[in-house]
């Protein structure tokens, strides 16, 4: 029979409340430290004929990421998306499924997407690709539904035009953080249950008497009632039109991101920017660093060349 001593009642009690105390510590301090999340997008065949004829590739992936985060800075998450590569791949949308799949499998010409997830050091990689309409089913995302992370899943397919036009991209890649869609939707409700039950899309009125979902909500509910769109995840922190945007309970998808952020950070160490900048100088010259890879709090060096 194993022996052991029982600790006196006021004994247990403060060590629980010590280790429980310890416990909320750390887990504040991981939800509230800031976070950077390196992405990168890649364009299918369709997708890089359409951005060839809107501004082309690289204006589009800077607002497409900027647009990203000024949702998080609505929904008050401190939480920023920084692009680490934009590229065009020869691969054809086969259909939004197949094509998640296939970029998450790396099959076909898709495999090198996988490398250049490793040598930019993307934490997320989302496809882009030209369904040929804005509406309708236009994106998908693996949901996490685990405090480990899964760095393997940080995948999400998305139609270009509804990129252009609205949060689409915000949306699937919410999932890979584990966000999920409105509780009171017909279509694959809400919550994400492995993560919990607050972590669902919200509908609500406005001052304004009109009628809003949040990013992660689609813009019908079970009632068929239609929705303007809020460009904000569910949180009860936040006001949106002079009414709460969120649930403590039942809405709070800022505070899932908050909770999973550094874990979705981690899945790639950082790598330094290759940058070239050419000098004003009548000698000319150029400072060109060296990709590497960086943790975080290193310090990078750059070599000036004249």
């Amino acid at each position: 029979m194993p022996s052991y001593t029982r600790l006196p009642g006021r004994t247990q009690c403060f060590l629980l409340t010590s280790i429980l105390f310890l416990c909320l510590l750390f887990f504040h301090g991981h939800t509230a430290r800031a976070a950077t999340v390196d992405i990168m997008l890649v364009y299918d065949t369709t997708a890089s004929t359409w951005v060839s004829k809107n501004g082309g590739i690289a204006t589009f992936s800077e607002e497409a990421v900027n647009r990203m985060n000024q949702a998080m800075q609505n929904s008050d998450i401190d939480l920023t998306f920084r692009l680490v590569h934009a590229v065009s791949v020869a691969y054809t949308h086969q259909g939004l499924s197949d094509d998640l799949t296939s970029i998450q499998a790396g099959i076909g010409s898709l495999s090198l997407v996988h490398s250049l997830r490793n040598q930019y050091g993307a934490d997320l990689v989302a496809l882009l690709v030209d369904t040929g309409s804005a509406y309708g089913t236009v994106g998908l995302g693996y949901l996490l539904s685990s405090w480990g992370g899964s760095p393997a899943y940080g995948y999400t397919v998305s139609s270009i035009r509804a990129v252009a036009v609205s949060h689409t991209l915000t949306h699937e890649v919410g999932h890979n953080f584990g966000a999920h869609h409105a509780k009171t939707q017909n279509t694959s409700p809400g919550p994400n249950t492995s993560l919990g039950s607050y972590s669902a899309g919200w509908y609500f009125t406005g001052t304004n008497s009109t009628r809003y979902h949040t990013i992660m909500a689609y813009s019908t509910d079970r009632f068929g009632t239609h929705h303007q769109p809020a460009p904000l995840f569910s949180t009860p922190l936040v006001n949106w039109q002079g009414a709460v945007a969120g649930h403590s309970q039942d809405g709070d998808n800022a505070r899932l991101i908050r909770e999973t952020k550094n874990i979705i950070a981690a899945y790639r160490a950082t790598v330094a920017s290759s940058h070239t900048v050419n000098t004003q100088t009548g000698t000319g010259g150029s400072i060109v660093p060296s990709i590497r890879t960086v943790n975080h709090g290193e310090s990078t060096s750059f070599t000036l060349v004249p």
